[in-house]
């Protein structure tokens, strides 16, 4: 229990340390970014860090860091010296906030430290790869960490979010293959906690009460974090054995055929990981339209430290900064970038974390920011209420006027993100060759309505009930009208007017119109909808009639325009089709609707009155909906809980839990094992050579586990993140040389071209190989480790002099 300890107290601690910060900066939110303090203070330690990494003077160290937060320590002291009536009535008056937040944290934290704990080994789907951006930020002393894949190369991905999770374990010591797991205890539990403020203070700027903000904050966890896909009802059906199988082809989702089971839950393994592959066209059994379709919950449950999971925290946090700029009463001017230094500071880094934690948010989110910056403006230049100056001139100036105060505002704060952040532009490379027109099989609403039905029905209603309360819209505001239905309708037209011409060179020209006309009837409702939520926010402002749901709307309107890109363009990559495009947008878009969804049910229930043309009963029944909806999302992370820990399998023992996620390894091949923790903890740093072999399995685990750069590792992962196979020609068949050639001279050329130190000799290499001992290891290398089958050998000064 000592690295859990240690782990949350180091957590706790800089949380605390960053709150008067936070106090500052969130000065138009009613809980002064309380919730966020904790991501807040990893981002900012983590870009001093990473900032005097990369000048190769200051060592990436426990000293550095422990000097940092000690530098933010007396920050703090300052701070607290300079606010502290303000600060203690705070506390006094938010205890019981704090508690709940702290609380939240801790409970999500232990939750998912025990689900861990029942399957922590680092070894399927992607998570080597993630270990291995981890252990090699966690051995590197200066930055950009080596490509633990590619030694002699820096890291080609954004790996921001794996190096604010290694700064606590540096600190602490904490082993890499506990710290892995307990970072992916901890960002479930960051969050919650950071989702729960954010609807909180929705909720409290609407004129709720703490308990009620309290209450209601607390729907947007369950909905991001604690729920599934509806794809689990299909689940359900097919465990009881009910429809038929016409009913299973017109579902079209592989692995379920009605075969039926027992129980109450799929007995098959791994079952829940249909719910993420669910949009998809079927030809019979062959795939159209492959994508993948993750959520939070999933990728918990899954383990993988992936750039998209990391990146939710953080992505809370430029979103609570975007509300604090509208919910304040201060007038959007480009002058504030200078009257608010810190508020500019942070923003800037917040913003520019994104690109480096996970590319696909930085535009999304810039954006997202800008549409609240155009609120803001609107807010503050559109015409007043009295009819007079209702004209549509007047709306024109004050138009132009709201788009000048966002661009010269906008503008500085977007060009600041880019240059802090950009030594990491400068070692990136990249698969992506542009933007392509998606003219494959689209979305079928069944499918849309499994994946992400939930938090899109609870938007909609939403909607629903804050536009029926609407004023009408004035003369003054058509220009705002024109605007938005232009931004609405634009990538529509862009989508038509390329996939018409690459269409007519690329596909069968008889069936294109009709392929065309079926993609626009399937997108234009989910562009509608962005349309009148971008509308209702604009125009709500405007009205200055509850100013404050400007925010969720602007956020729905977000979600449900990036779902319908998803249908129209997609990353022209290394796969080929729009996988990754559906994947990142509908992940995005799952965490704008869980929050617009949290805080609709407070306003629905805030606001539950029979309008002119439904009835309460109506309303009621589609409520009841809802919460059926609900429930039965409930039914996949119980379900998929359950059978990713056996918790009810027979002879199940809570005694091998454990957070190392190398256990597995040391109770397959102790030698194997014994071998990484010495290259690990003990042995210097350099780079090795260990067998090569195919992605998704063991090879390459030992310089992913141990933190010494490998020769070469996954080639087909280095190929995407680099976009060429260059950099690594010809470094598979020199390791192949190294371990068979009996030439010592050639080995010797080797081993000097790629500045090697280690060779290491297991069970994968003899059968690879064909060895049992590398040829020449006596008269080049020394025996620096040796146990049972499995030898490091060095390559030392001493042997090269002595040769």
């Amino acid at each position: 229990m000592s690295a859990p300890l240690a782990w949350l107290l180091i957590i706790e601690l800089m949380g605390v340390l960053a709150f008067p910060l936070s106090y500052l900066l969130f000065s138009s939110l009613p809980d002064r970014g309380y919730s966020l303090s904790k991501v807040l203070a990893l981002l900012f330690a983590a870009y001093l860090l990473w900032i005097l990494g990369l000048t190769g003077v200051v060592p990436s160290s426990p000293l550095t860091i422990a000097a940092i937060l000690l530098a933010g320590g007396a920050s703090f002291c300052w701070l607290y010296y300079r606010h502290w009536p303000d600060l203690e009535e705070y506390v006094r008056s938010n205890w019981r906030y704090i508690l709940v937040v702290e609380g939240l944290f801790l409970g999500f934290f232990l939750i998912w430290a025990f689900i861990i704990s029942e399957s922590p080994a680092i070894n399927h789907t992607e998570k080597p790869m993630d270990f291995a951006f981890l252990t090699s930020i966690l051995r590197s002393e200066s930055f950009p960490p080596e490509d633990p894949w590619l030694s002699g190369h820096s890291i080609s991905y954004y790996y921001f979010g794996h190096f604010m999770m290694a700064l606590p374990m540096k600190l602490t010591g904490i082993a890499s293959s506990v710290g892995y797991n307990l970072a992916l205890a901890t960002l479930p539990a960051l969050v919650a906690v950071g989702s729960f403020g954010l609807t909180y203070n929705l909720v409290r700027l609407s004129g709720g009460a703490i308990r009620t903000g309290i209450l209601c904050g607390l729907a947007a966890p369950v909905l991001i974090t604690a729920t599934g896909n509806l794809e689990g009802i299909l689940e359900f059906i097919q465990v009881r054995g009910w429809g038929n199988e016409t009913f299973w082809q017109w579902v079209g989702i592989k692995g379920l055929d009605g075969s039926g089971g027992s129980g109450l839950f799929p007995d098959t393994n791994w079952w829940w990981w249909r719910a993420t592959r669910v949009i998809d066209t079927l030809e019979g059994t062959v795939s159209l339209d492959y994508t993948i379709t993750e959520f939070p919950f999933f990728s918990f449950l899954l383990g993988d430290l992936h750039s998209h999971v990391l990146s939710l925290p953080f992505v809370l946090l430029a979103l609570a900064l975007g509300l604090n700029i509208l919910a304040g009463k201060e007038r959007l001017a480009a002058s504030r970038l200078i009257t608010r230094p810190w508020e500019t500071v942070a923003m800037s880094i917040a913003l520019g974390a994104l690109a480096f934690v996970n590319s696909w948010d930085f535009p999304v989110y810039a954006a997202i920011l800008g549409a609240i910056l155009l609120t803001r403006a609107w807010a503050d230049n559109s015409p007043p209420l009295d009819a007079a100056a209702h004209s549509i001139d007047r709306g024109l100036h004050a138009l132009g006027r709201t788009l000048a105060t966002v661009a010269l505002y906008l503008a500085p704060l977007l060009a600041a993100a880019v240059l802090l952040y950009l030594p990491f532009y400068v070692t990136l490379s990249s698969q992506v060759s542009g933007v392509l027109p998606y003219l494959g099989p689209g979305t079928r609403p069944l499918h849309f309505a499994l994946v992400i039905g939930l938090p899109a029905l609870l938007g909609l209603v939403f909607l629903w009930r804050q536009s029926c309360g609407q004023a009408r819209p004035q003369p003054g505001v058509a220009p705002v009208v024109v605007m938005v239905g232009l931004a609405a309708a634009f990538p529509m037209f862009l989508w038509l007017l390329l996939a018409a011409t690459w269409g007519a060179l690329t596909q069968d020209l008889a069936n294109l119109p009709l392929t065309l006309a079926y993609r626009i009837l399937t997108v234009t409702p989910a562009l509608a909808v962005a349309c009148l939520a971008g509308y209702c926010a604009l125009n709500r402002v405007h009205q200055n009639d509850q100013s404050f749901l400007a925010y969720p709307l602007l956020l729905l309107a977000a979600a449900f325009y990036l779902l319908a890109i998803a249908d129209l363009f997609h990353l022209a990559d290394f796969f080929g089709n729009r996988m990754n495009t559906v994947f990142k947008i509908y992940y995005q878009s799952w965490l704008l609707l869980g929050i617009v969804g949290a805080y609709g049910i407070y306003y629905c229930a805030a606001n539950f009155r029979p309008l002119r043309w439904t009835g309460r009963a109506f309303q009621s029944v589609l409520a009841g909906i809802a919460a059926l909806l609900l429930i039965a999302a409930i039914y996949y992370p119980v379900g998929a809980t359950i059978d990713r820990t056996g918790l009810f399998r027979e002879g199940h023992d809570f005694k091998n839990n454990t957070l190392d996620g190398l256990a597995y390894i040391r109770s397959s091949n102790l030698a194997e094992y014994e071998a990484i923790i010495w290259l690990r903890d003990e042995a210097p740093r350099g780079r090795m050579v260990e067998a090569v072999g195919g992605d998704y399995t063991e090879y390459g685990r030992v310089s992913a586990a141990s933190g010494q750069p490998a020769l070469l590792g996954w080639k087909g992962h280095e190929h995407q993140w680099r976009g060429t196979t260059q950099p690594f020609e010809g470094r598979e068949e020199d390791v192949a040389t190294i371990y068979q050639s009996t030439d010592a001279e050639v080995v010797r050329q080797l081993v000097s071209k790629y500045d090697i130190r280690y060779v290491f000799l297991g069970h994968r290499e003899q059968a690879k190989y064909g060895i049992n001992r590398l040829a020449t290891g006596d008269g080049l290398f020394e025996t620096a480790f040796e146990q049972d089958d499995v030898i490091v050998y060095e390559w030392t000064s001493d042997t090269q002099t002595n040769e």
